[in-house]
């Protein structure tokens, strides 16, 4: 069994109370969560994650918002878009069961 947490913080917050509930992380249960977080890496145990590239999403958003802006000024019509950014899973201990 395992838990995927909304964000790293969150994950880290079920990895206290499954601790504090006597739960093995990750040997009864696994978490995982989302963003990488500076500190996932150095918490116990560590802590499994999907890497989001945020410059990546900063510089993007950035750029689409500043064409949007200048499309305005030009009166012509904007075409929302979306733009979908690879990730990466980050595998650490949170998520490593023993075998055996």
């Amino acid at each position: 069994d395992g838990i995927y947490a909304v964000t790293d913080l969150v994950a880290l917050g079920v990895m206290q109370t499954l601790r504090e509930s006597g739960i093995s992380v990750p040997n009864q249960m696994a978490v995982i969560g989302f963003s990488n977080w500076f500190v996932s890496s150095v918490v116990d145990p560590p802590l499994s994650t999907v890497h989001q590239p945020g410059t990546e999403i900063g510089k993007t958003a950035t750029t689409m918002l500043i064409n949007e802006i200048r499309l305005g000024q030009a009166d012509q019509s904007v075409v929302h878009e979306t733009r979908v950014l690879n990730t990466r899973l980050v595998v650490r201990d949170s998520s490593k069961r023993k075998r055996g």
